[in-house]
């Protein structure tokens, strides 16, 4: 009897510290969002899973932001009248879908103005672009979307799915704000003195030359998430070989540059890494000559719009550290937009968009003399046949290299 007994107090104190330890779910119900460019989108809560970010969201044609009554009733009375002509021309066991939903696999979460970003998982009650959901007036369709797991301590985000086209309206919401502690401090985001110091992990690898493979002497910088607070910075030996030691329990952005050469960033996870032990990293640089062409390939805009989204400093933040490291470094910023709208519109649209990220440069201490700046619209498609998801490749700023 004794026997059984001592083993139900193992189970029962097993089931009790599993209970205790194990992560808790964090749920925030309708978030504060700060702006949106959809009405019939919302966003319903968000759940931190020991795995996921999960966000629950819901669609309803003609739902609109309750701005006055009036509005809401002509909403309600068009939706009627376009569901009854829907149905007079279909007959009554018949209903013509007024939309089709679904999510791209592309959209992403970007966080800390563009230094984190979480991709999309799956999704659930709601199809994978190209697939499509029909939905009807009065319908309310709920479904959820699974994103990376963000780590403590990060409460604001942009959920971004994509920019608007001809063929498609993206779902964008800006500053969503969720219930997110960090590990140590409720209320503060985790720095590197809140982390046990005897807790530690070494970095190692080299930088080289992405296309010779030829060692190089480059700068490694090392940013802890989400405060990103200037940890550790490192030189490569003449063998292109780095060595370092960073606290365990963080996400790291690594800056690494090098003269000539493009900025890199990547982020090194130690969150659930065993510390004592060491990881190994190689970066390979992309060099740049004159009259090279780059791509600003995360650089956002709203649609139709010119103001820079903060989701795109991380990625100005890498051109302002390379024409840092390169002083007589001199660009040409450039403008591009899709073929769809009046010529001479897309021209002033793109025109201000490279002016806005030559506006941004100059206040982080560039000088206005390095830059130029040319919109050139619809004139110079990268692709004009396909799908609208094909011809995206249009939509882009670039920099191209007038001096080095």
């Amino acid at each position: 009897m004794k026997k059984y007994i001592y083993f139900f107090l193992i189970l029962f104190s097993q089931i009790i510290v599993n209970k205790v330890f194990s992560q808790a779910s964090i749920i925030t119900e309708r978030p504060e969002i700060g702006s949106t460019n959809t009405e019939e989108a919302q966003i319903e809560k968000i759940e931190l899973t020991d795995k996921y970010t999960v966000i629950y969201m819901s669609f309803q044609l003609g739902r609109k932001s309750s701005k006055n009554d009036r509005s809401e009733k002509s909403s309600q009375l068009l939706n009627e009248l376009l569901e009854m002509l829907m149905n007079r021309n279909l007959g009554n066991n018949q209903r013509m879908p007024l939309a089709y939903i679904s999510i791209k696999p592309s959209s992403k979460l970007i966080a800390l103005k563009g230094d984190r970003t979480f991709k999309f998982i799956k999704a659930s009650g709601i199809p994978e672009e190209p697939a499509q959901l029909d939905t009807y007036p009065g319908e309310k369709v709920n479904f959820k979307i699974y994103y990376e797991k963000i780590e403590p301590g990060i409460t604001v985000f942009d959920f971004f799915e994509g920019q608007n086209s001809d063929e498609m309206r993206c779902w964008n919401f800006y500053n969503v704000h969720i219930n997110n502690p960090s590990e140590k401090n409720l209320n503060k985001p985790i720095k590197a003195s809140d982390l046990p110091i005897e807790q530690v992990f070494i970095i190692k690898g080299k930088v080289a030359d992405a296309k010779t493979h030829k060692p190089l002497t480059a700068k490694l910088e090392y940013l802890l998430s989400p405060a990103m607070e200037a940890i550790d910075s490192t030189m490569t030996f003449s063998s292109g070989n780095y060595k370092t030691t960073l606290p365990k329990k963080g996400v790291y952005n690594c800056i690494i540059s090098a003269p000539g050469y493009l900025v890199k960033q990547e982020s090194i996870d130690l969150l659930e890494a065993d510390a004592g032990h060491s990881i190994s990293k190689d970066f390979y640089l992309t060099p740049i000559a004159k009259g090279d062409v780059v791509l600003l390939s995360n650089v956002y805009f709203e649609t139709s719009e010119y103001d820079l989204l903060s989701a795109s400093y991380s990625e100005l933040n890498k051109l302002v550290t390379l024409l840092n490291e390169n002083p007589t470094l001199t660009i040409l910023l450039e403008g591009h937009t899709d073929i769809v709208g009046d010529k001479q519109a897309n021209i002033e649209l793109s025109q201000k968009r490279v002016n806005s990220v030559k506006t941004y440069l100059i206040n982080k201490g560039i000088s206005p003399k390095r830059i130029e700046t040319k919109g050139w619209g619809s004139s110079k498609p990268l692709n004009s046949n396909g799908t609208d998801e094909e011809r995206k490749v249009n939509r882009r700023v670039e920099f191209r290299v007038l001096n080095l």
